[in-house]
């Protein structure tokens, strides 16, 4: 059964769903269950795929990867999306343009989530919601607290609230 806000592809023709009234069945396309899209967290891979937030006077502006992802023909981001207070944001991209979008939202507690053509579903989350991925991101890589951050600038970083949880309960 799907969930709210899943995505899913077809591995027959390529359609891509994003689930927003959950029922009992199962999505089928082209005769064939569609697949569920991991959200990936951790890039590990030569281009970055993991978004980038940075806070703004009003703005939330996401970057694919600390290093920005290619954007060619064959090789590309199709869309990004913020997910914020009950709302989808969503802003659809073409090769040839930049791995970025600024969205007129002011939030504290955010799912980022960015669709690569080649490699699939990445995403990134901040405040509370953050919690349990940053932890077990921590875990994984044996990183320190202030490593949590995807952010590129400390000053609009939106991990603040992640690493002060996240040190009350180491100290539990």
């Amino acid at each position: 059964m799907a969930n709210n806000l899943e995505v899913y592809k077809c591995a027959i023709c390529g359609n891509i769903v994003e689930v927003f009234h959950a029922g009992g069945g199962e999505l089928v396309c082209c005769g064939e269950p569609m697949t569920l899209q991991a959200e990936n967290t951790v890039d590990a891979a030569k281009e970055k795929h993991v978004p980038v937030l940075e806070k703004g006077n009003g703005t939330l502006t996401v970057t694919v990867g600390s290093v920005p992802h290619p954007m060619e023909e064959k090789h590309y981001i199709e869309w990004i999306e913020v997910i914020a207070d009950g709302k989808v944001y969503r802003q659809g991209l073409k090769p040839g343009e930049a791995p970025k979008a600024t969205f007129p939202i002011s939030v504290e507690h955010v799912v980022v989530r960015e669709y690569c053509n080649l490699h699939g579903q990445w995403s990134v989350r901040s405040g509370r919601q953050g919690l349990a991925d940053s932890r077990q991101f921590l875990k994984d890589k044996n990183r320190s607290a202030s490593q949590a951050c995807f952010c590129r600038d400390a000053s609009t970083c939106f991990a603040d609230e992640i690493v002060m949880v996240y040190l009350e309960l180491v100290r539990i």
